[in-house]
């Protein structure tokens, strides 16, 4: 009964900061499960590589981050995937330092969400309401401890539970001089290759 009523809680707390959990939010007064198992549920389709994009990054400036896009036309389930950042080594993806999507973490066909870097590790990965992430976000946000090397340039994963990459996008080390305000981002939104552009945390770019 405990485990139930912390996978309710989790819910309603989702449900409360953001509208990228709409579909959970609309069954969660039903009688039966809760969200507390990993995996895809009934009418969320996992993430995949056609529904999932690293729309865009920041690596320079005080705050370092990356925006999440869903692409696709339905709801996608994020539980239990990962993003992460490139091992020096090896030059995979660096999958003990990935921070992983709680249970129950959906997003909206064409929504978006944050994911800030370079935090504490004693920081709660959240979800974190848009005014507690980064200046402008239009967008919950989570939190990860790895950071963006903008003078070297770096790719970023998202990763399947199973740690199968289902997107990357490369940072490339040019953009450390692009400016306070600066982005790299996919134009045309969520489709296109990554330029420089004038950042836009949660919301399309422009």
């Amino acid at each position: 009964m405990s485990a139930l009523r912390t996978g309710w809680a989790l819910l309603a707390g989702l449900c409360a900061i953001a509208t990228l959990h709409a579909a959970a939010c609309s069954s969660s007064g039903g009688d039966g499960g809760s969200s507390s198992g990993g995996g895809a549920e009934a009418g969320a389709p996992a993430a995949t590589a056609d529904t999932l994009t690293i729309n865009e990054i920041v690596a320079t400036g005080t705050e370092e981050w990356l925006e999440l896009a869903n692409k696709g036309a339905t709801e996608i389930d994020l539980s239990d995937f990962g993003v992460a950042d490139t091992d020096k080594s090896t030059k995979l993806p660096k999958i003990s330092g990935a921070m992983r999507f709680p249970a129950g973490t959906k997003l909206a066909a064409g929504a978006y969400l944050l994911v800030v870097t370079n935090k504490k590790k004693t920081d709660p990965i959240g979800p974190h309401p848009k005014e507690s992430c980064v200046p402008n976000a239009q967008s919950i946000c989570f939190y990860a401890t790895f950071g963006i090397s903008a003078a070297d340039g770096e790719s970023l994963h998202v990763l399947t539970k199973d740690n199968a990459v289902v997107a990357t996008a490369q940072y490339p080390a040019t953009s450390a001089e692009a400016g306070a305000g600066k982005s790299v981002c996919r134009k045309p939104d969520k489709t296109g290759e990554l330029a420089q552009c004038d950042a836009t945390p949660g919301a399309a770019n422009k």
